[in-house]
């Protein structure tokens, strides 16, 4: 009994150390975390002051360019008026002295300064046209966001990373995202173009920098070029488009011209440009990349290009050499679309035959596969800002959000298309969810 004794005075004393400890622990983290918190507000500060500045350099860009053009104007019209007024003048003097003319001789003084008069009416009107043919253009200013720095923070999320050690619950969601989407508001916008000869059937879209939705429309063998309106404000007519991404910049690269199984791509420069006042997508060729494979999805993520075909996805590198079969599919037909995420360590592949989703990581070896009543004839997938996915059946018109591993399901959305959904597209600057089918309208959800 005497040596329990000891035994529990040692471990009641071994206790209050414990305890002890920790209380010093638990004080030590609060300290760490009041320190952390400081200096997370240091940064934000520190960001928002190059922000002000960014702003302010713009502010000044702004208005040292509305300058030049309002300057200029002011110049035109102080010419105008001038010019007005002298031609006033000598009419009214020229058409004074015509009239004292009729009553009187005319002798060869008086016929000089008539040819004089005239040569200078001559040379005022051929002035005035000069100037109102000069520049018959209206003087206009644009601002044009700079989207790689909100699409730059947008894909950040966070000012920093957070460890914890011991790293415990290491399935606990600590993000702090919310990582839902809901739906708030539905609209259609129209997606036809004068030269359109079929109805549209939008098969894939994509977004670049300059703000430009990307539609393929498979059926009018054609891109559309869509402002942040959802205007379509311009074409690019291409040989059997079948699937486009974003590269660098404001290119963008189409597969095409599917000879023996071995698609090309074709490489564009989309540029914003202004035609009598009204804004147009102007389109400039650039390389052509030849493929080993058919490609009828194409994604491309840091440097890499995925490449999918219906069954297999192939992976190049941005210079079109093939790299390696990522993943291949023999248990049914998994259509064109897929959808990877931010750096490339998940592929989310739609497998139509057996209503579910695949997920497969950087080295092609399956994650999960998800399967729901809800998803049937799974059609097409796109990744959201918050690191979820959207994934969509045809025949039950729902989407689900699934978590970035693709094993939970997060949300059900009700799309109430009119025709099946072919496409999605999660545009990350104004949370809306973009929808092509086989119509001439693109649906948009817009999220929260």
């Amino acid at each position: 009994m005497q040596t329990n004794y000891s035994q529990i005075q040692s471990l009641l004393q071994e206790l209050q150390n414990f305890v002890q400890l920790k209380s010093q622990n638990a004080m030590s983290l609060k300290k760490l975390h009041e320190m952390h918190l400081s200096r997370l507000i240091t940064v934000q500060g520190e960001l928002h002051k190059v922000i002000d500045l960014m702003a302010d350099r713009t502010r000044a860009e702004l208005e040292a360019n509305v300058k030049i053009l309002q300057d200029e104007l002011d110049n035109e019209i102080e010419k105008a008026e001038k010019s007005y007024s002298d031609l006033i003048n000598l009419w009214n003097k020229s058409t004074h002295q015509s009239n004292e003319n009729e009553n009187t001789f005319k002798g060869q003084e008086t016929h000089i300064h008539e040819f004089v008069a005239y040569k200078q009416c001559l040379n005022m009107m051929d002035e005035a046209e000069s100037l109102m043919n000069s520049n018959k253009e209206d003087f206009s200013v644009r601002f044009d966001i700079h989207s790689k720095v909100k699409a730059k923070l947008y894909d950040l999320q966070k000012l920093g990373f957070v460890y914890r050690y011991p790293y415990l619950h290491p399935g606990k969601n600590i993000t702090g995202i919310d990582l839902v989407y809901r739906k708030c508001g539905k609209k259609e916008f129209n997606a036809r173009h004068e030269s359109d000869k079929q109805g549209c059937h939008i098969t894939d879209v994509c977004q670049l920098p300059n703000g430009y939705l990307v539609l393929l429309d498979d059926d009018n063998d054609n891109l559309k070029f869509v402002n942040s309106d959802y205007q379509v404000v311009g074409i690019c007519p291409l040989k059997y488009p079948r699937g486009i991404t974003h590269l660098d910049g404001n290119k963008v690269a189409a597969s095409v011209e599917h000879i023996a199984r071995k698609s090309t791509l074709q490489v564009m420069q989309v540029a914003k440009t202004v035609k009598h006042g009204k804004e147009v997508a102007k389109v400039f060729l650039r390389e052509k990349i030849q493929l080993q494979h058919y490609c009828g999805m194409i994604v491309h993520k840091l440097g890499q290009l995925f490449v999918g075909d219906g069954n297999n996805v192939y992976l190049y590198s941005i210079q079109g050499e093939f790299l390696k079969t990522l993943y291949e599919y023999t248990d049914g037909y998994t259509k064109y679309s897929f959808a990877v995420n931010r750096d490339g360590t998940r592929v989310y592949i739609p497998d139509t035959d057996n209503d579910r989703l695949i997920t497969v990581d950087q080295n092609g070896q399956v994650v999960s596969v998800f399967k729901d009543e809800e998803l049937k004839n799974t059609a097409c997938v796109c990744f959201a800002f918050n690191g979820s996915v959207f994934v969509c059946g045809e025949s039950t018109k729902k989407i689900i959000q699934v978590d970035i591993e693709g094993r939970e399901k997060l949300a059900s959305i009700e799309s109430k298309t009119e025709t099946p959904m072919k496409t999605m597209w999660f545009n990350r600057e104004r949370n809306e969810l973009v929808i092509g089918s086989s119509s001439d309208f693109i649906t948009v959800l817009y999220m929260q």
